[in-house]
């Protein structure tokens, strides 16, 4: 991400970091460790995240 920053400056730094999470995100739903109601509960601000 450093390398994204200094190569690209703030937007490259901003896209790299949401291309890290979406792949960790995809990567935990595809081995089957994500709980999707768990998620959507805290998206929808019924349930907190800590």
């Amino acid at each position: 991400m450093a390398f994204m920053a200094f190569a690209f400056g703030f937007w490259g730094f901003v896209v790299s970091a949401v291309f890290i999470a979406v792949g960790a995100f995809l990567g935990r739903a595809a081995s089957g460790k994500l709980d999707w109601r768990g998620v959507l509960d805290a998206l929808t601000g019924r349930r907190s995240s800590s």
